[in-house]
């Protein structure tokens, strides 16, 4: 039995969180109401680069994000990423943020290639 929180659930909170912070954000797909995992499109307005989260689970059981592709790319290159994951993994949830100040909330830790942070 696990005792990670059911995604909708935790998007719902995701997304009161960005309200109260005055951080526009929407869930673009819907997936598996339970057991989805998570994309998180972040767009930096000022640059109008992207950054791709990917939801994972650490070597402790605990959520964190991982960085998916190159770090800024283009929302064309995101938008492909997106569909191929989309193709792969049906129950998967697709969240937009829009991110101007690079202040986003983010539950977990950020996992780098060779780092964690």
């Amino acid at each position: 039995m696990s005792d990670r929180l059911d995604t909708h659930y935790w998007l719902t909170a995701y997304l009161r969180r960005c309200s109260i912070e005055g951080i526009p954000a929407h869930v673009r797909y819907s997936g598996d109401r339970s057991r989805g995992s998570v994309i998180l499109k972040i767009a930096h307005v000022p640059t109008d680069t992207c950054r791709l989260l990917v939801e994972v689970i650490d070597p402790g059981g605990q959520q964190a994000w991982m960085i998916a592709g190159t770090d800024r790319c283009t929302h064309a290159e995101a938008d492909a990423y997106i569909e191929r994951a989309r193709h792969r993994d049906p129950d998967i949830w697709i969240l937009e943020v829009e991110d101007r100040l690079e202040n986003h909330p983010l539950d977990g830790r950020l996992i780098t290639v060779g780092a964690a942070r």
